[in-house]
């Protein structure tokens, strides 16, 4: 997706956590929060360190949105759309969230205890209403472009 916008003639920057490799030089800018200490989780749901990731995927994302003239954020998975929401009641761009799956569809199945299932799946759900009530997702989203522009601009993709 990044290789295409940035072929179509958008100024594409990637943000990921900090584990793996850059991926810079396709046309497309990689952008990766520093690795935290004792965290080479590359399995996606929660873990000790994700609460401090996804502080620093928001700050870094507030920081490219303000430096690159962000446009429009891209966000896939639930944690960067969290990242993208604060960066937009922040930075003020506009959010488009592709989501791959919900956090209550997933959530309860990282823990095993029965309390700590049940205290999952509330969240979740809560997690789930809020994006459907966000409804972030809007029909200009398919032009790649921002409400408005008939040119190509800035966009930040968000990935977790």
């Amino acid at each position: 997706m990044a290789e295409r916008l940035a072929a179509a003639g958008h100024d594409v920057h990637l943000l990921t956590y900090g584990q793996g490799t850059l991926q810079s030089g396709r046309g497309y800018r990689h952008h990766r929060v520093a690795r935290v200490p004792s965290d080479d989780s590359r399995r996606s749901g929660p873990n000790a360190a994700k609460p401090l990731l996804d502080a620093m995927l928001t700050a870094r994302l507030v920081s490219l949105v303000r430096e690159h003239a962000i446009e429009i954020v891209h966000a896939h998975n639930y944690e960067a759309a969290i990242a993208a929401l604060a960066a937009r009641a922040v930075a003020g761009a506009p959010v488009v969230y592709h989501s791959h799956n919900l956090m209550g569809d997933e959530l309860e199945t990282y823990f095993e205890a029965a309390p700590a299932r049940r205290l999952a799946a509330i969240a979740g759900a809560c997690s789930t209403e809020a994006c459907r009530r966000e409804r972030i997702a809007r029909s200009h989203c398919a032009s790649g472009r921002p409400p408005g522009s008939s040119r190509p601009g800035a966009v930040a993709t968000a990935c977790t």
